[in-house]
């Protein structure tokens, strides 16, 4: 009794002393994420290189070998986004291919997911930041998967910190955080496929709260208020009291009259206020369409990041040579013609001479082209098989 008697007061005063701190350094909550933060990296790298390869990083670590042993590259949907692939290709490159090599994107990008708590300062106070830090840190499932290297962790942290720099933005109203959405989102979408539902589940929010907004401001209320009568009787008045907007009708459902105006209002309200946030915008700003075209023009250069570093991981890759021989097999001498519109030797001759052996002899005589080399006998003996030139 005595030792927990000890214990609870030496608690309260760690409570008040660290409160005490975050109130005095206004700095404290950032101290506090990074110091989290590093611990998140401790555990998440030490002892990364000692379990022995599950088949799904051996796959996916081997396309990454490959692709820096022969410069090819093409994006395999089987094995998710292709953020891994290069990062990975290229500390191979660095140091050596090793389990722990493979791992270490997800540790670090894991180990980093709780600085995103302090984009969220405006709508979190200080503790809860940290609590959120914290959570992102010793998360048994997100340290885990932190420690393997899959892009389960890869796509929700990077697509997390987009949807905080998207709230940073309707904070702060400035572009650099439009460009740094723009960016992770793009990340996101390179490490695997269903970044596409965190997309989904934004626009499905964001229709919740228009329709919050613009259809039912009071919640589900008006629309209770509006279906049910107040005047039925005393369970009725009960339920829905004198709060409610009152009704036209006093028992059944709502008539066609009362739907209609009910409709017709909203319409009108609604239209309202997106006149009102329009003349406000007009009104804090002194040249309002030249703001507006700046805001656009943020926009396309945000999708235009977006694009660049998607199309950077996604296109296809191969070695320099490869590509000098592909464009030398498949490159045509230009089509040039005489002054009277036909054929010009040049091009009657490639014509003739891209034609089988057999033909082409017996024309080169006729177009000056150079004599058709025969084709090199095959090792079985077997000569007389025609070849193209």
């Amino acid at each position: 009794m005595s030792r927990s008697s000890g214990v609870v007061p030496a608690l309260q005063q760690f409570r008040r002393r660290g409160q005490s701190w975050l109130d005095s350094d206004d700095h404290a909550t950032v101290k506090l994420v990074v110091a989290i933060t590093l611990l998140g990296l401790a555990l998440r790298v030490v002892s990364l290189g000692y379990r022995v390869a599950h088949f799904d990083e051996g796959r996916v670590a081997y396309w990454a070998w490959h692709y820096g042993e022969t410069g090819n590259f093409a994006y395999r949907y089987i094995i998710h986004g292709p953020f891994i692939q290069h990062v990975d290709r290229w500390l191979f490159g660095l140091i050596g291919p090793s389990d722990f090599a493979m791992r270490l994107p997800v540790a670090v990008v894991g180990a980093l997911l709780p600085l995103t708590a302090l984009l969220l300062r405006e709508h979190l106070n200080r503790s809860e930041i940290v609590a959120l830090a914290l959570l992102f840190t010793l998360d048994p499932v997100l340290l885990y998967y932190s420690r393997f290297m899959r892009s389960d962790v890869l796509v929700a942290a990077f697509m997390f910190t987009a949807f905080a720099f998207l709230v940073r933005l309707y904070d702060t109203r400035k572009a650099r955080y439009m460009y740094a959405a723009g960016v992770f989102l793009a990340l996101g979408f390179a490490s695997k496929e269903n970044a596409l539902i965190y997309v989904a589940t934004w626009l499905g929010a964001t229709g919740l709260l228009l329709a919050k907004i613009l259809g039912l401001p009071n919640g589900f209320r008006d629309a209770i208020g509006f279906l049910l009568p107040r005047q039925v009787n005393g369970i009725a008045a009960a339920v829905l009291p004198d709060r409610f907007a009152p009704v036209e009708f006093a028992s059944g459902p709502p008539s066609a009259s009362a739907v209609r105006n009910r409709i017709v209002g909203r319409v009108k309200g609604d239209v309202g206020r997106v006149v009102g946030v329009v003349r406000g915008f007009r009104a804090r700003h002194d040249d309002a369409l030249l703001t507006a075209g700046a805001y656009v023009g943020h926009i396309v250069l945000a999708v235009l990041a977006f694009g660049l570093v998607s199309l950077f991981f996604y296109a296809p890759r191969a070695p320099a040579s490869t590509v000098s021989k592909a464009i030398r097999r498949w490159r045509l001498p230009p089509p040039a013609t005489s002054g009277s519109g036909r054929v010009s030797r040049t091009r009657r001759c490639f014509r003739n001479c891209s034609k089988p052996l057999s033909t082409a002899s017996s024309s080169s005589g006729a177009t000056g082209c150079p004599p058709a080399r025969e084709a090199p006998r095959s090792r079985a003996g077997s000569g007389s098989g025609r070849s193209a030139i």
